[in-house]
């Protein structure tokens, strides 16, 4: 009896030897360089980038990022535009360029919730279609299969952008402020409709 505990007992001890051993798995590299608008159905200035509560307890919308330079776990996302469309602490469904690989598809939520915490939440769907963008001096426009935005922007007493500074999220660099022309979502999920709610572009240069 004896000798059939002891080599046991020596396999045992050798698995465990292998564990401590065995490197631990490092996390997955990242970097995101986009440019970002959004309209949420908040008043402007949303009051959720200053930890106050929502407007009438809930924040939806949906956000662009158009991306110069993006990277997950070696997959590169150069150039894909992506629209999330959000309730915020509930869940986001991702549009993403329709040219983009199933590989790039499938690395975005991560990329995207690594740069844009508030977006680390359920995932309700992933999918390809076609984003359009339209711009001019003062408004923006972004559509997807079933978001669409449309913004203008504010401006202050002498004329120009009302602009915020030092927001304490690093997505939101270059704050630039706008309220919604509307802000429309519509699929089996989820459906809103808003107008006169917060809007707003910026920037974000971030990596982990």
């Amino acid at each position: 009896m004896k000798r059939r505990v002891l080599p046991i007992l020596q396999m045992f001890a050798a698995s465990l030897i292998l564990v401590a051993q065995a490197p631990a798995q490092q996390p997955a590299q990242w970097a995101l360089q986009a440019d970002i608008a959004e309209s949420c159905s908040c008043d402007p200035a949303c009051p959720c980038m200053f930890g106050s509560p929502m407007t009438n307890e809930t924040c939806e919308g949906s956000r662009l990022y158009e991306i110069k330079k993006g990277e997950f776990g070696g997959v590169t996302l150069d150039g894909l535009k992506v629209i999330a469309t959000f309730s915020v602490g509930k869940w986001v469904k991702y549009y993403v360029s329709e040219d983009a690989t199933d590989e790039q598809l499938k690395a975005v939520p991560s990329l995207i919730s690594n740069a844009s915490p508030v977006f680390d939440v359920k995932v309700l769907s992933v999918e390809k279609g076609k984003i359009s963008i339209e711009r001019s001096p003062t408004r923006m426009k972004f559509a997807g299969p079933a978001s669409s935005v449309e913004i203008e922007q504010m401006t202050g007493l002498d004329g120009n952008p009302v602009k915020i500074e030092n927001l304490p999220f690093e997505d939101l660099v270059d704050y630039v402020q706008y309220k919604s022309v509307k802000n429309t979502h519509e699929s089996d999920d989820a459906n809103f409709e808003y107008s006169g709610t917060n809007g707003f572009t910026s920037r974000v240069d971030k990596k982990g």
